[in-house]
């Protein structure tokens, strides 16, 4: 009986999807030595905790050293806001820096060679981060839909981090990490404090947070 491969092997049409980990082992980067890429590698790790400390720091303050009782809705506003300018905005926006200016670094912290996707993938978080600092100040319409960008591209990272783990052991910082984690958590909590502000109701920007 003749052995079937389902492997398919790498080719010039598959090598799109090879860029997005479905042939993870075939461009795996070798390991370096040397402390100086353990220390950036360290340093790049702080970003996803990083901006989210940031995002409950800045709901913090709306609700810490406040004489009376905060209101919901601006808790979960400022929430939101915080998710939008920091997780979305400066982390993915750091993620294009590094993407399209350093990407020799960038795809070593993934455990990836560098190649040609760190342009496309670079340009998409662009598109994502502006996107969602204009979100800040825009209505909910605008913010679901970032939201389902978010989801798209953070969760479909992350999708692709687990089947690097799985199937080519794939254990970088920059793939099975903290951003592992944050690549859901930051969509699914936009989400959900999104559904919430639709039944808590809208806090008007600008306004004073001290209940009556």
């Amino acid at each position: 009986m003749t052995e079937i491969n389902f492997r398919p092997a790498i080719s010039r049409n598959t090598r799109q999807f090879a860029a997005f980990g479905v042939f993870p082992a075939h461009r795996r980067a070798k390991p370096r030595q040397g402390g100086s890429n353990h220390r950036t590698e360290a340093f790049i790790g702080l970003f996803p905790p990083g901006a989210w400390l940031l995002a409950l720091l800045f709901a913090g303050g709306a609700v810490l050293g406040r004489p009376r009782r905060i209101p919901t809705a601006h808790v979960v506003e400022r929430l939101i806001e915080g998710i939008l300018y920091f997780p979305i905005g400066i982390q993915v926006l750091l993620g294009f820096v590094g993407h399209v200016f350093l990407p020799e670094q960038a795809s070593a912290n993934i455990g990836w060679t560098q190649g040609p996707f760190e342009f496309e993938v670079g340009v998409a978080n662009l598109g994502l981060a502006l996107t969602g600092i204009m979100a800040v100040r825009a209505g909910s319409g605008f913010r679901f839909a970032t939201a389902l960008f978010a989801l798209c591209f953070l969760g479909g990272a992350g999708v692709g981090h687990v089947a690097q783990i799985l199937t080519a052991g794939n254990t970088a910082p920059g793939n099975a990490g903290i951003i592992l984690y944050t690549d859901f958590l930051t969509p699914i909590a936009l989400l959900v404090l999104l559904r919430i502000q639709q039944r808590v109701g809208l806090w008007p920007s600008g306004e004073q947070p001290l209940a009556p």
